[in-house]
């Protein structure tokens, strides 16, 4: 969509502001679609905005403002003005096919690219069998290829290692068993401006068994595990760290006031617990903090147990994705 302001810049006689309309094209077509006065939002004396929905995206358009219609007496016009709709990017590797191992570790894309990391940095340093996010094949009916596999496990019996995926890259890691941590860069250059993410999900979580609970979890020892989805479109990336000793991980409040934040979507927490052995499809709409500021990183976030950073969850909790993409809309949900 574009929102589009302008006026008829010269007046003719019997000028009637009643009859001021807009018309609009693409660049190479020949035809103008029209759009009636009645319809258009006045903005100041004999200014107009009106937005247009169902463009297409990476596209040149062309607008006016005229004065009645085009062959009549009184016809006057604005200056034509142009503008290009952004790409409608698509998210790369979201069907989780393309995977590569370097030494011991797995990673979810195609060799020579960073777009997508794991937890696999940490755990799998301790040796390959501990790789909690791998590719699998147990897809959703009438899918093909692979699917992302997270497992969140207990490594060598003495460190919970929950399983995840996310945009960015793990720049260190510390693989002491007495203090595990990882220090984290969440987000992947990403300009493209979507309004829902939309996948595909299969969770069969265990009962949590591991770690201390932190204050941000309400689920006790012995309640089930719970996964997490979420997203968000940035103007810069974020550095994380899960280090015990002095936890740099953002709340929920980070992701609705934090100005480098443009747009937020997470997976509802009902939605968050076992899916009964079924693959099942979730949206999530992608909620707008501004519609001026473009991003410029996406940071997504997947887990098969939501405390996972607090290395407290349950053993065995895995989480199937499959088939993520974005959608581009015309109508932007937009935070009050």
């Amino acid at each position: 969509f574009a929102t589009v302001t302008g006026k008829v810049e010269s007046k003719v006689d019997g000028f009637e502001a009643s009859k001021v309309a807009l018309q609009y094209k693409k660049a190479s077509d020949l035809e103008w679609t029209s759009v009636a006065h009645d319809n258009l939002t006045a903005i100041a004396e004999d200014n107009y905005t009106y937005t247009i929905k169902g463009l297409d995206a990476g596209t040149r358009y062309v607008f006016r403002y005229i004065h009645d219609v085009e062959g009549s007496d009184n016809y006057a016009k604005s200056s034509e003005v142009s503008f290009t709709t952004e790409e409608a990017t698509p998210l790369y590797n979201g069907g989780f096919e393309n995977w590569y191992k370097d030494g011991a570790i797995w990673f979810p894309n195609e060799s020579g690219t960073k777009f997508w990391d794991s937890s696999n940095s940490g755990s799998a340093a301790l040796g390959e069998d501990y790789n909690v996010t791998t590719k699998s094949t147990d897809v959703r009916s009438g899918a093909s290829g692979s699917c992302a596999k997270l497992e969140s496990m207990n490594v060598l019996g003495m460190k919970f290692a929950a399983a995840s995926l996310y945009t960015g890259e793990c720049t260190y890691v510390n693989t002491s068993l007495a203090n595990a941590y990882a220090d984290l860069t969440w987000g992947s250059p990403f300009v493209s401006r979507p309004t829902i993410l939309r996948g595909w999900m299969k969770y069969e979580p265990k009962k949590i068994d591991c770690g201390t609970q932190p204050s941000v979890a309400t689920e006790q020892k012995g309640d089930y595990d719970v996964c997490q989805i979420y997203c968000a479109l940035t103007t810069s990336t974020l550095e994380v760290s899960n280090n015990k000793n002095n936890f740099n991980i953002p709340s929920t409040t980070f992701w609705t006031s934090d100005p480098r934040v443009i747009a937020y979507g997470t997976l509802p927490a009902e939605k968050c617990v076992s899916t009964n052995g079924n693959w099942v499809s979730f949206e999530i709409p992608i909620v707008y903090n501004t519609l001026t500021a473009k991003p410029s990183y996406l940071v997504l976030v997947c887990s098969s147990s939501r405390y996972g950073d607090y290395f407290y969850g349950g053993a065995g909790s895995t989480l199937y994705l499959d088939d993520f993409e974005f959608v581009y809309g015309d109508t932007p949900t937009v935070a009050n």
